[in-house]
């Protein structure tokens, strides 16, 4: 986690989790739903909503997240949980009102 960003929630399994945000992640990529970059590089900034299992009972944990890139070369990025009010300044509009309408 980076240090000013909020952790995720106790209690989440966590190899579904890395699945489910490594999926997620593209899936935001390829939907517009980045900062904007320039071409051929990939964006600093993704956003998006998932839905990842509990480690016991089965049940669903909704987590609205902001990624943010940590290695260009391969790329690889760090996400962690956000709010409308926490969000980086780069997020565009459509993805604000997507994910908090």
């Amino acid at each position: 986690m980076l240090n000013d960003k909020t952790p995720c929630p106790d209690g989440l399994d966590e190899d579904a989790l890395v699945e489910t945000m490594e999926r997620d992640i593209a899936a935001s990529i390829a939907r517009g739903w980045h900062a904007a970059c320039p071409a051929g590089s990939c964006p600093r900034y993704v956003w998006g909503r998932s839905h990842v299992p509990a480690a016991s009972g089965g049940r669903q944990v909704e987590l609205t997240w902001e990624a943010r890139v940590t290695n260009e070369g391969v790329p690889e990025y760090k996400a962690y949980p956000v709010t409308r009010d926490r969000a980086h300044a780069s997020m565009p509009y459509h993805v604000r009102v997507a994910l908090w309408p």
